[in-house]
């Protein structure tokens, strides 16, 4: 079941079709002429680089740093995200994204890889350091919520 914070999100935004009819169309593209082993860390590399653009403030309680990177993907009309803490590792639950419709439902693991890239790199400036990594761990097959953990 979708809480009020992720509806009230998705009533808000608008998905414009000419982003998608162009973006579907590159990844066929990139897929049919690029080498595979390539994509997922050029997409890593691009959601780095996007990360780098977009620095999180200083943030000292998970809740802090939730409503930081909330504030720039509602700016953005890239989704929700929920943060939570494990023993072992951290769980980011990306909801609401527009790459289901910028990329296609077939693309969705680039669309994946690009927000391991922001993410790594958020968590890298922040202090995590290298030896914690961003990987994606599933992809909700109804919603194409993305999630994602932080772990060694």
């Amino acid at each position: 079941m979708m809480n009020n914070a992720v509806l009230d999100y998705l009533l808000s935004q608008k998905r414009p079709e000419d982003a998608r009819f162009f973006t579907v169309h590159l990844m066929q593209q990139l897929q049919a002429n690029a080498n595979p082993d390539d994509l997922l860390p050029l997409m890593q590399a691009a959601g780095i680089q996007a990360a780098r653009g977009m620095s999180l403030p200083p943030c000292q309680t998970l809740t802090q740093l939730q409503d930081a990177i909330n504030a720039y993907w509602s700016q953005l009309g890239w989704g929700v995200v929920a943060l939570a803490e494990h023993p072992d590792h951290l769980v980011i639950e990306h909801m609401a994204s527009p790459l289901e419709s910028l990329l296609g439902r077939t693309h969705l693991e680039y669309g994946a890889a690009f927000l391991e890239g922001v993410y790594q790199e958020w968590f890298v400036e922040l202090g995590a350091g290298e030896s914690l990594q961003v990987r994606l761990a599933g992809i909700d097959p109804e919603t194409c919520d993305l999630l994602f953990r932080l772990a060694r």
